[in-house]
């Protein structure tokens, strides 16, 4: 019984700081939780393996990882990023690949930065750091995010402080822009996203197993230790959540596993294709949809890539119930690429006066996410977390729910779960503010003085 007690009074205790101000008084620089996403594209699970990352090390040890983390298909840039902030599947979401063809639009890319259609599939499709202002009370986000300059929702939000992608803009500098939007005297950013485009680049150019990209991946480390630097020089590397993840990971290819996909297809029976690596999409004309469909069928039983109907599409891809999706889906198998890839190696190999050679390696990705080399990486550091804990692989759109958990906020409906993820928080998060979020607060308030009248039945209960 003494138990019983001894937890009542600890409630009591909060109940009483919270209904007098201690509330107030035990926050510093803001009243909100403080959390920081770091995106490095590319950044296979196994990356860390490879070489030395000495400050990713020190995060990942004292605080929260997973073997892996699963990317949504397509294992794409675009898509993924799309899952993280929203906790939607590609489906669900609409950024079905890095480049769509809509029937209400046209033909979309996400590579162009002021293409607004691309990323408004819908008024109901609002990422998390929207979600944190439209909360208001003193509540600011900062992005620099695939489609982070756009405005959401019917009301056409965008972030309190965004960054359009600038490629050339350097990765120290991005990270200060990080901490001069938590730090803004006039609107302080209590939750922050920042991409960064690499491995992804020299994935692509030289293949994940380079010694080019060892040395992204020593560069990201040190990115990493450049953000804790400046954490600590303001105060904040205690009271900052970070969270670092990548979209996808990687597979080596080389052009011996071309698939020449034209050759299969007679190109005046179809409207203008999406043809892409590893996914072609395909809208034939009127009346040629069989002919283009068994003509793919019939050639995919001596190669290596497999044909779907729109309708015929794996469920457990959740990419086929969308306007995006086009009526025929070709998907090449993992480590084969179709004629676009041939044609961009031709020109990366004259711009980087490299020899054309078809055993030469690069990288990609976009393939099935089951695949053990799509997968991608996860690693979470701060008060929010448990420290030195490993939690089981877990789909990447369970880090939406994660995210409104950590910031006590009422999430948009979407298909991630905290069955796993709730494992990486610790039980400060998993305990008190789980008594703030679930709104508690007003009737702890009205309750506070027959909770101290009743002092002597506790006593009675504690003995």
């Amino acid at each position: 019984m003494h138990t019983k007690g001894v937890t009542l009074n600890f409630v009591c205790v909060i109940c009483v700081n919270l209904f007098f101000g201690a509330e107030c008084a035990t926050i510093s620089n803001s009243k909100h939780p403080k959390l920081v996403v770091l995106s490095y594209d590319g950044f296979r699970f196994d990356y860390m393996e490879k070489t030395n990352t000495p400050t990713l090390d020190s995060l990942k040890s004292q605080g929260v990882h997973t073997p892996y983390m699963q990317p949504q298909f397509t294992t794409k840039t675009f898509p993924n990023h799309q899952s993280i902030v929203t906790g939607l599947h590609t489906e669900s979401h609409g950024i079905m690949d890095n480049q769509v063809y809509d029937p209400e639009h046209g033909q979309l890319s996400g590579y162009d930065s002021y293409n607004e259609e691309f990323w408004n599939f819908r008024d109901d499709v609002v990422p998390v750091w929207i979600l944190n202002q439209w909360a208001e009370n003193g509540r600011f986000s900062g992005s620099s995010w695939p489609g982070s300059n756009h405005p959401y929702g019917k009301n056409k939000t965008v972030a309190d402080h965004y960054l359009t992608y600038n490629r050339s803009l350097s990765f120290e500098d991005r990270i200060e822009y990080v901490v001069d939007w938590l730090t803004d005297k006039e609107k302080p950013a209590n939750l922050v996203f920042m991409y960064f485009d690499e491995p992804d680049g020299m994935g692509h150019t030289y293949g994940p197993e380079s010694p080019e990209v060892i040395k992204e991946i020593q560069r990201m480390d040190k990115v990493t230790k450049h953000l804790v630097n400046r954490l600590k020089e303001e105060g904040l590397y205690e009271k900052v959540n970070i969270i670092i993840l990548s979209d996808h990971g990687f597979q080596e290819v080389s052009l011996k596993n071309y698939i020449n996909i034209t050759a299969l297809v007679n190109l005046d029976s179809i409207e203008k294709p999406y043809i892409g690596t590893p996914i072609t999409q395909l809208r034939p004309k009127p009346g040629k949809f069989e002919e283009v469909y068994k003509g793919l069928k019939e050639g995919s039983k001596s190669s290596n890539f497999s044909v779907y109907k729109k309708e015929e599409l794996p469920k457990r891809w959740f990419y086929g119930d969308n306007r995006r999706i086009m009526p025929i889906v070709v998907i090449a198998d993992l480590g084969h690429v179709f004629d676009d890839y041939a044609n961009r190696y031709k020109k990366l190999s004259k711009k980087l006066n490299i020899t054309y050679d078809e055993n030469r390696k690069f990288g990609i990705h976009g393939y099935d996410n089951n695949a053990v080399t799509m997968r991608a990486f996860f690693l979470a550091h701060g008060p929010a977390f448990k420290k030195g804990v490993e939690i089981p692989a877990f789909d990447n759109v369970d880090l939406f729910p994660l995210i409104c958990s950590i910031m006590d906020l009422e999430p948009a409906p979407n298909n991630g779960t905290l069955k796993i993820v709730q494992q990486a928080l610790s039980s400060y998060t998993s305990t008190a503010t789980s008594i703030l979020k679930t709104n508690y607060l007003s009737s702890l308030k009205m309750g506070i003085m027959s909770l101290l009248l009743s002092s002597s039945l506790m006593l009675h209960i504690g003995s």
